[in-house]
């Protein structure tokens, strides 16, 4: 493949009815500094290519490590609503206890007794039931909150990515065409320098172009890098 210093080091040998030599040197000083800064721009690109892989390995991790975070979530809600259950059924035997000691003992129940333990029992139960009603709610809030979460880092991570591929397919066909140029350069055949001029401006017109792209690929992924860097609170109890 040709480098900017192959074009730089070339040579013509001289025949009748050739180019001029002053002519000949101009252009392939233009053709030179511009196959320089194509150079230039796709090293650029190809850094920020390895920037972006980067950042796609980093969250291929933090995917593994975000599941984790939801099964720890998901065990901890099932944990605090098992031990709700249990703290209610322990709590219901132990009334239940009272009122056949109670019974056991002798003691004088009246009505009024027994209104009261059935009170305390069903204020008992109403407490028991809302404490796993709270439990089930905040379970719930967990699971919500980790997988928007992840609903989020994969949105990111595949916007990054598909960016990526389509950056990289735009500067393979730019580069292609360029290499397709040079090659199309005639060795010995006489051509009047002016007219090949023209064909090369013809076909590198979109040079500047790339930059342009690039710099605008840039953007676009600064915008993503940003956004995914909030993160989002977990509603309170």
């Amino acid at each position: 493949m040709l480098t900017s210093q192959d074009i730089k080091n070339v040579a013509f040998s001289s025949a009748m009815g050739g180019y001029k030599k002053d002519e000949v040197d101009v252009f392939l000083d233009n053709i030179e500094a511009d196959y320089e800064r194509i150079e230039r721009t796709v090293a650029q690109k190809d850094e920020k290519i390895r920037e972006l892989q980067k950042q796609i390995d980093e969250l291929e991790k933090s995917k593994g490590s975000i599941q984790n975070v939801l099964i720890s979530a998901q065990n901890l809600a099932d944990q605090i609503v098992a031990e709700a259950k249990t703290k209610s059924a322990e709590i219901v035997a132990a009334a239940q206890k009272n009122v056949d000691q109670i019974a056991e003992k002798g003691k004088i129940i009246t009505d009024e007794l027994d209104a009261r333990a059935l009170e305390k029992k069903s204020r008992l139960e109403e407490d028991i039931a809302g404490m796993i009603k709270k439990a089930e709610e905040k379970k719930a809030l967990i699971e919500q909150a980790t997988n928007a979460t992840v609903r989020k880092q994969q949105d990111l991570y595949n916007a990054i990515k598909n960016e990526m591929n389509s950056f990289k397919n735009e500067i393979t066909e730019k580069y292609k065409e360029h290499l397709q140029l040079l090659a199309k350069m005639p060795a010995t055949t006489e051509l009047d320098p002016q007219k090949a001029a023209t064909l090369v401006n013809e076909n590198v017109s979109d040079k500047n172009d790339i930059v342009s792209k690039s710099e605008e690929f840039a953007e676009a992924v600064d915008a993503p890098e940003a956004d995914g860097n909030q993160t989002e609170e977990t509603p309170a109890e």
